[in-house]
């Protein structure tokens, strides 16, 4: 039996772990291309490039993962069913029960993986990405600018008329910012170029041949023309907030201390509905097998099956539900056992009784009646048409 289990787990293996790789691959790859601008006008580009990538690591792995799991059955099984291997599986005793063992062991296996990755390397790896991207952010003020273009940042507008190509020197530059006091402040010069800071301390530009205008609140405006003037871009850089501003920052062990005592800066409705919600989805990989093992299977006189694909649809649509639920109850609309633990039952519910149904069907195609709809459905659209173009 142990060989069968084997065997049974290393057909999921390959195209679990090729969707995986496919999948991280996809999504960095996207993201990477959001954030090279960004990441290249700062030191050590690459260095900050690749720590922000591996920091959404955890993100993309707890979305894949469960996907990952389910298209790994869907295709091992199918391809075991339209090989007739499940027919020799049953010949020498190994039921559909049977060969589902193993894949529930590596269910459950996957399940404390999303466990420890959602619970707290995503929660961390999030915050030390928005902490990268704070930092490069005011670093590299410049990113964000624009040649023709009206840019905020941080507290002024900017509209410069070119730039160079590092994006460190400027012609025809506009500045417009409020002081703490209220007092609003423009420049106008000719020529700018960013000065060296150390670090921590906020960018400065070094301004050439301008004009300054401050206008106080409740006085006459003041003109003053240089030749060579400073000022900084925002303020000096005191370090990023602290961690747990925002409830998807927090792990697991923080999210139920702060479900009975409550967390500063967080409503008890968005807490309740983080935790219930990562918990319903690590919870959720447990009964993917028991839907995608029948929707695998094809029946002896129909070898094609729409299974893979309805079983794609539904676990979007699950998913898509899942969320749904997750928003109301954040903001208080349902509680979480409405808007997110019924849902996660249905799905279970749903999943089990199709599994037990087709452990006692001789390997029958549980979705066989839906194919012979969209036969006939098929055809009739086919005579419909045939009928329309004869009639013309």
């Amino acid at each position: 039996m142990l060989t069968a289990d084997f065997y049974i787990l290393r057909r999921i293996f390959g195209p679990l772990l090729a969707t995986v790789l496919i999948a991280l691959l996809i999504l960095l790859l996207e993201r990477m291309l959001r954030l090279l601008d960004l990441a290249f006008n700062s030191s050590n580009a690459f260095s900050i490039l690749f720590q922000m990538l591996g920091n959404l690591i955890p993100h993309y792995m707890g979305m894949a993962l469960p996907v990952a799991f389910f298209v790994g059955i869907l295709v091992a099984f199918n391809r075991m069913s339209k090989d007739s291997e499940l027919d020799v599986f049953q010949a020498a005793g190994i039921g559909l029960v049977r060969a589902w063992r193993p894949v529930l062991l590596l269910a459950i296996v996957l399940s404390l993986l999303s466990f420890v990755v959602t619970g707290y390397l995503q929660p961390l790896g999030r915050y030390a990405y928005r902490s990268l991207v704070s930092f490069v952010t005011q670093s590299s003020v410049t990113a964000g600018l624009e040649a023709g273009a009206f840019v905020h940042l941080n507290d002024m507008t900017i509209l410069v008329s070119r730039m160079a190509a590092d994006r460190q020197q400027f012609e025809n530059i506009f500045i417009h910012k409020t002081e703490d006091d209220g007092v609003t402040v423009d420049f106008t010069a000719r020529a700018a170029a960013l000065a060296r800071v150390g670090q921590g301390e906020a960018p400065v530009i070094s301004l050439a041949d301008g004009i300054r205008v401050t206008t106080p609140t409740d006085d006459s405006p003041a003109v003053l023309t240089f030749e060579q003037f400073q000022t900084p871009l925002g303020k000096r850089n005191s370090g990023f907030r602290r961690r747990g501003d925002d409830e998807r920052e927090l792990t697991f062990d923080e999210l139920l201390r702060a479900l009975s005592k409550p967390w500063q800066g967080i409503s008890e409705h968005e807490i309740s509905s983080e935790f219930h919600g990562r918990l319903a989805r690590v919870l959720s990989i447990l009964f993917l097998p028991c839907l995608a093992i029948p929707l695998s299977i094809s029946g002896s006189r129909h070898r094609r099956s729409s299974g893979i694909a309805v079983g794609l649809i539904i676990l979007v649509a699950y998913n898509d539900i899942l969320q749904f639920g997750g928003t109301h109850t954040e903001i208080g609309n349902v509680t979480a056992a409405l808007g997110i633990w019924l849902p996660f039952g249905v799905f279970a519910l749903g999943s089990t009784i199709l599994f037990y149904r087709a452990s006692f069907r001789i390997w029958e195609d549980p979705l066989g009646g839906l194919n012979l709809g969209l036969d006939r459905l098929g055809g009739l659209v086919i005579s419909l048409l045939a009928r329309t173009r004869r009639s013309s």
